[in-house]
């Protein structure tokens, strides 16, 4: 299963992809999910009866189902011409529904709350977060927005995110466990990503909204700290693709290029010169070239999975230079120096 496909912008894959399907292993079930449809030969598919292809409409509630949904969740009695206007007004969108029973959960007049539902200047499903979010506790809401920031998170992350920053009214800091299960619990749109229900994420549309939510109620700066804080703890656990997105994403390029440089060895150790190159082109040029680390993994991609000798001599020379100026640790300017010279002798 390949989900979000369509932020594949890759050429390369798109074809390799045609290439796998043209020759498919008798077992193999592909199923793409994507916001448009992939760049594929899906005509030929089409022909020869290999594709499935489940749209939109195929997804949308009917009134009936909509009916069904809302009066098992809410358990209220409902009126059907207010579900229609609901359904109506959301196209059927099944996570419009979702949003819509958690904001019922908290209302007195259901059937006139669903028939007035929709109106305003704000986007429907802005306003339907804000009707849940207000229902919750302000440590429960500022939980959720700060932990926002993170694609996946599981229980010592959000403590080590959040870092006491968030108090209940007794002055404790929240726990990162019940955290975890009052998001499953309530159905405040966390995904398990695990069997063990160890790692979660949040509904992308949900995700996107706290994180907007986020940025009205916090300082570049303090945004900047949750990303830090984040890098951190990623980096302590070994999750060094997470913690230098998270660097850079605090504004800390040095030390995400540090990271870079404390993991390199294992992935060029294993070959993984794509992992390599995906980290080296989140710098920017100008980064790349300031940092003697991020040079040396330049100039081993040169040598080993761009095989641009043309490049490797006045990447070396850059290099060289770099580390007879470096403030890096006296005993780490020497080991990279060594590593230096066996680039040259390479």
């Amino acid at each position: 299963v390949l989900d979000d496909y369509h932020l594949i912008n890759n050429l390369q894959v798109h074809e390799f992809m045609d290439q796998l399907l043209a020759h498919p292993s008798p077992k193999l079930h592909l199923a793409i999910l994507g916001r448009r449809d992939p760049p594929l030969s899906l005509a030929s598919f089409r022909v020869g009866h290999r594709v499935n292809e489940i749209r939109m409409r195929d997804l949308q509630f009917t009134d009936e189902q909509a009916f069904e949904f809302l009066k098992r969740v809410t358990g209220y009695p409902l009126q059907l011409q207010a579900i229609a206007q609901l359904c109506a007004r959301t196209e059927g969108w099944p996570a419009a529904m979702r949003l819509a029973a958690l904001a019922l959960q908290n209302q007195t007049d259901v059937n006139g709350y669903l028939a007035s539902f929709g109106a305003g200047e704000r986007p429907l499903q802005q306003y339907l977060v804000s009707e849940v979010l207000s229902a919750q506790a302000d440590v429960l809401q500022q939980c959720l927005i700060y932990t926002s920031i993170l694609g996946r998170f599981e229980a010592s992350l959000c403590e080590a995110v959040w870092n006491n920053d968030i108090c209940d009214k007794d002055g404790a800091p929240p726990s990162g466990k019940a955290f975890i299960e009052k998001v499953e619990k309530s159905g405040l749109f966390g995904i398990s990503l695990d069997r063990q229900h160890t790692w979660l994420r949040f509904h992308h549309l949900f995700g996107e909204l706290l994180q907007r939510r986020l940025e009205e109620v916090c300082s570049r700066q303090d945004i900047a700290t949750l990303h830090q804080r984040a890098s951190n703890w990623f980096e302590q656990h070994g999750h060094f693709d997470e913690a230098i997105r998270h660097a850079l994403a605090g504004d800390d390029e040095e030390r995400a290029a540090a990271i870079v440089g404390q993991a390199r060895h294992r992935y060029m150790n294993m070959d993984d010169w794509p992992q390599l190159e995906r980290w080296l082109q989140l710098f920017s040029r100008e980064a790349a070239e300031n940092s003697p680390q991020l040079m040396l993994l330049r100039c081993w991609l040169d040598l080993c999975h761009w095989y641009r000798l043309d490049r490797l001599a006045p990447d070396m020379e850059q290099a060289g230079q770099l580390l007879e100026t470096s403030s890096l640790a006296a005993d780490t300017v020497k080991t990279l120096k060594i590593e230096l010279d066996v680039l040259r002798s390479s």
